[in-house]
């Protein structure tokens, strides 16, 4: 298997992605640890969403909001923030 991925954009501090139909992602509490629930598709998504994280010019501070199911307009689960 591997991983290709073109990333779009490298601008500094600027982020897009898209999500795709049956992508599904999800954290719950199991006592005081978040647990972060992903299936493949949504797998795929947060690599390449890391790729582009990975490769852009994304100074410290920079984050991207995730929203219930991997989708940007339902409310935020989890946030990613470059250290």
């Amino acid at each position: 298997m591997r991983f290709v991925h073109e990333v779009d954009s490298l601008e500094p501090n600027t982020i897009t992605y898209e999500t795709e139909p049956g992508q599904a992602g999800g954290v719950e509490l199991d006592g005081a640890v978040p647990v972060f629930y992903v299936n493949q598709k949504g797998c795929q998504f947060l690599a390449k969403l890391f790729a582009q994280l990975a490769l852009g010019q994304c100074s410290r501070g920079f984050h991207v909001h995730l929203g219930e199911g991997l989708d940007p307009e339902a409310p935020e689960v989890v946030r990613i923030v470059i250290e």
